[in-house]
């Protein structure tokens, strides 16, 4: 068995200013690692270096002749004083010979292949990230693991499925080399779990992640929740606002509309209302033909009254509330205004002194009917 461990381990202060490949993790890490590894006493060492020779013969053996049983391939390829660790090696490579020589030679070449898609997705700056994959990378791994004969002939044809750049980093590994000319040492079984631990995706380390990921989301999730809530009250708060708006809206358009309805009539009910209650003011101040000891005339009075209160309670009322007060008006208020007399106005700003006529109606800013207004004249002003 020639010594091909020649060279120095890879330091990670060498490169770590470089965008670190999954490879190079993978060499790093049996740099780190392998002596953990492999046979560490001189009494082991001594041991394992009579058995290593026979475990790489064993091994091309298997990659030359599949076609053969177990027992065949032992017999036709090995001395009399090598069959026995031959056999050894091959027993528990094959599960206690249930498998044949094709079998597990694929179970092991198709473990090497998926370990060469998978590490690139699960290692370096993907630890954790795609947890569906890092199980799958654990349950491959648990396939070798505690086994160092399945462990030994992966890492021996792993060079063999690497891309050509990750070969020439693997090839400049000592550890790796180390763990490969060791041959299936019983050190060698706890290299899955090993490289495991050491990227933190361990089913531990797994389990923690996925128990991290899921109070990191059940956080997000309750703000979501919360600002859904705010959201919702805000809405509600509008929604409310709007009911209002459109109940107060519509309660005045029902009394404009009746407002208009009296006030459409031949003679309109609203200007008479108000006439007969100015009059009847007019009366009981110079109790001229009214007898204020008349029950049916105080009547009529404060049923007049309470009609135009009720009337004002919905915002119906006659304006201005003085109609003996001198009014100034401009162009501008035209609308809310019928001038009826005096000199016309040239332009919207103009302001003019008017006095009532009669006044006009309205619910709150809406007009119903203008205020007639007659502009005072120098005479009247003197």
């Amino acid at each position: 068995m020639p010594r091909e461990s020649s060279g120095k381990p890879i330091k990670r202060q060498f490169v770590n200013q470089l965008q670190i490949s999954p490879w190079t993790e993978l060499a790093l890490f049996c740099d780190n690692n392998y002596l953990k590894l492999i046979p560490r006493n001189k009494d082991k060492q001594d041991y394992q270096h009579r058995k290593a020779p026979i475990q790489h013969k064993c091994v091309e053996i298997l990659l030359e002749e599949t076609d053969l049983e177990w027992s065949d391939l032992i017999q036709e390829n090995f001395s009399e004083n090598q069959q026995k660790t031959a056999d050894n090696y091959y027993f528990h490579l094959s599960n206690r010979f249930r498998n044949n020589p094709t079998d597990v030679l694929a179970t092991i070449e198709k473990i090497a292949t998926e370990f060469v898609n998978l590490l690139p997705k699960v290692i370096g700056e993907n630890v954790g990230e795609d947890l569906l994959k890092t199980n799958q990378f654990i349950e491959l791994l648990d396939k070798i693991y505690g086994s160092s004969e399945k462990t030994f002939l992966f890492l021996k044809i792993l060079a063999n499925f690497l891309p050509k750049e990750a070969q020439k980093i693997l090839d400049q590994s000592k550890g790796y080399k180390e763990l490969v000319y060791w041959g299936s040492s019983m050190f060698l079984k706890e290299f899955a779990y090993e490289l495991l631990k050491e990227f933190k995706i361990t089913r531990r380390d797994i389990q923690q992640q996925t128990a991290q990921n899921l109070v990191q989301e059940l956080g997000e999730t309750e703000t979501k929740l919360q600002q859904q809530i705010d959201w919702l009250e805000v809405e509600n708060k509008e929604l409310k606002e709007t009911i209002e708006t459109l109940k107060t809206e519509s309660f005045q358009e029902a009394v404009i509309q009746f407002a208009q309805i009296l006030q459409n009539q031949s003679q309109p009910t609203l200007d008479q209302i108000y006439r007969v209650h100015t009059r009847l003011k007019e009366l009981e101040k110079t109790e001229d033909n009214l007898s204020l000891n008349s029950r049916e005339s105080l009547s009529v009075l404060i049923f007049l009254e309470n009609l135009l209160k009720g009337l004002e309670s919905v915002k119906l009322e006659y304006f201005p509330k003085n109609t003996d007060e001198t009014l100034i008006i401009s162009g501008e208020e035209l609308g809310e205004y019928a001038y009826i007399e005096g000199t016309p106005f040239t332009e919207v700003t103009d302001y003019k002194e008017v006095r009532c006529v009669y006044p006009g109606w309205r619910v709150g800013n809406q007009v119903i009917t203008p205020a007639r207004v007659a502009e005072i004249s120098e005479n009247e002003g003197a």
